[in-house]
């Protein structure tokens, strides 16, 4: 999975998150690889 997937990804996740708040704690994980990735990506 490449950032830009996972920025998708993200984005989706917090899209439904606003009509469905249980699927944010399920994508929590999820934002957190992300900054991960970008922060390797950085450095």
């Amino acid at each position: 999975m490449n950032c830009h997937e996972s920025s998708l990804k993200m984005l989706e996740c917090l899209y439904l998150g606003t009509y469905n708040k249980q699927i944010i704690k399920s994508c929590e994980v999820n934002i957190l690889l992300l900054l991960y990735l970008l922060a390797t990506d950085i450095v």
